[in-house]
């Protein structure tokens, strides 16, 4: 049985509710409650109050503290794979030991040598070739990501 016509107390409903207890309240698909809130102008009852702007807001927040996550996790994985080869380990031996592949395992380690070069991270200067750089430098790169790591962790506590 489909409702056609609509009453003004079913039109009074539309938006204080979701839209499942609505749909129940009014015996009605879903669908046909959304056709007939987007006719009227009504907002959805989780949006109102809410403007457009400050759900992308919302939204943009979420992705950028995700993505200091992921960068976090990505420089503890280098981290973990400098400290290694600053004690003489090869990729291959690293590699292994943390279940991933050696070409991973290289990758990690120079996406963590990127941004432990950077000179406000270290005051000594990395070579450019990636095969020599004493372990002192790869310990100390090691020790000052961390250290960044933790400030932007504290930064999102506060």
């Amino acid at each position: 049985m489909q409702k056609i016509n609509w009453t003004q107390e079913e039109d009074a409903i539309l938006g204080t509710d979701s839209l499942a207890k609505v749909s129940v309240r009014l015996n009605r698909p879903t669908s046909q409650i959304q056709k007939r809130m987007k006719e009227l102008g009504i907002a959805h009852f989780a949006q109102r109050g809410t403007p457009r702007s400050s759900v992308r807001l919302q939204a943009e927040e979420a992705q950028k503290e995700r993505n200091k996550i992921r960068f976090i996790q990505r420089m503890r994985k280098g981290a973990v794979i400098a400290e290694g080869v600053a004690n003489g380990y090869t990729y291959t031996a690293l590699a292994k030991e943390l279940g991933i592949s050696p070409t991973a395992a290289r990758n990690q380690f120079f996406v963590f040598l990127r941004v432990a070069m950077l000179p406000s991270m270290l005051g000594e200067e990395i070579p450019r070739d990636f095969k020599n750089i004493p372990s002192h430098v790869l310990k100390k790169a090691v020790c000052c990501v961390e250290n960044y790591c933790l400030n932007l962790e504290k930064e999102e506590v506060e």
